[in-house]
Formats: C-alpha cells, sequence, structure tokens
C-alpha cells in the first residue's frame, strides 16, 4: 500500500477540484483531547481530507458503488480524521486491483464520530493512564500484542494453577475446534 501511495495521489490529483496540500500530522491538543492523533495522507486546499487506499482483487467486493460501500475501518478512519480536522468532507481514493481507481466522497457522521472518540478517549483513560493492559480475547489487536511481548526462548514459567487451567481450556478448545473443523469437512464433501 504505501509504495503504492504516489501512484494513487497522482491519481488522485488528475481529477482533484482543489489543489492538494500534502500530508499532515494532527494531534488533539486544540480540540481538548491529547489523546487524539491522526496522519492524513493528504489534504486539499478547500478543507477536505484525502486518504490514499489500495485493495487487492481479493478484496474487491467490499468496496461498492457508493460512500455507504466503503469497508467499515476505512470508513471509521475518516470520520476520525474529519472530526480532528473539523473537515467537512473526505475523499477515499482507491486503486483496486492496480487498474481500477475510485473516489468515494465520505461527509461527516457525527454519531460514528462520537462512538469513536468516546472508546478512544475510554480506551486511554482504562489503560494508558492506569497502564492496566485490556483483557486478552480473540481479536487481532490482542495477537498482535502478544507476539510483541513474546518472552525470550528458554524461560520456563512455573505452572501456578491458574496457568494449568489456562493450558487446559486452551487444549480443550483445539480439540472442539478440531471437531468441527472435521464435521465441516465431512458435510462439506457430502454437499
Amino acid at each position: 500500500g504505501l509504495a503504492l501511495e504516489p501512484l494513487v495521489r497522482s491519481l488522485y490529483a488528475e481529477q482533484s477540484p482543489s489543489p492538494l496540500l500534502g500530508a499532515v500530522k494532527l494531534a488533539g491538543d486544540a480540540r481538548g483531547a491529547p489523546w487524539a492523533v491522526g496522519a492524513l495522507d493528504d489534504r486539499r486546499a478547500d478543507g477536505v481530507v484525502v486518504e490514499y487506499k489500495t485493495a487487492s482483487m481479493r478484496v474487491a467486493h467490499e468496496w461498492g458503488d457508493g460512500a455507504e460501500d466503503v469497508p467499515d475501518a476505512y470508513r471509521l478512519q475518516c470520520a476520525w480524521y474529519l472530526w480532528l480536522a473539523d473537515a467537512p468532507a473526505a475523499d477515499l481514493g482507491v486503486l483496486i486491483g492496480g487498474e481500477e481507481f475510485r473516489v468515494y466522497r465520505l461527509t461527516r457522521d457525527l454519531e460514528l464520530e462520537n462512538l469513536a472518540r468516546e472508546a478512544a478517549e475510554r480506551f486511554w483513560r482504562n489503560h494508558v493512564e492506569t497502564k492496566v493492559p485490556p483483557v486478552v480475547d480473540a481479536s487481532d489487536s490482542s495477537c498482535d500484542w502478544l507476539k510483541s511481548r513474546r518472552r525470550q526462548p528458554g524461560k520456563v514459567l512455573a505452572a501456578d494453577p491458574t496457568l494449568v487451567l489456562a493450558v487446559e481450556a486452551w487444549r480443550e478448545a483445539k480439540l472442539t475446534a478440531a471437531l468441527v473443523e472435521e464435521a465441516e469437512k465431512g458435510k462439506r464433501n457430502a454437499l
């Protein structure tokens, strides 16, 4: 994505009705939210935020015809930037499959902005300020966090009762998953 960003920017610039001002980093101090930051890919002279994306053909189906057909993660990112920049709209320029360029115009969604801001502020207050990590769950962010905290090879942990129960629960979940996967394969083959 980053390697193709200059190409996507040039495709967008060809049709932009307003000059592009370049990337900008924003901090929420001026908005009363020192925890709010953002790195906009670009901004137009008329105040419109511009984000550049690439998408493989594998996920092309996630990008529909209108602004309501933008993947949720990008819609949320744009809502965050619109609030942070106090901008009227965002253009999302996306190059799909390396050959089809589209621009999606997203306008402000105050409800989504408020939800995102409240969640970010709550996370900051409950986890960053208190230095208490969030509960580990099955999310990608939990997996990424755990990978970053891997212990040194060879370090042995004492097996206290909590750890023993956790290992047993994990083994049971793996066994259940394997049985479900086998049943699914059988049903698929029968079909």
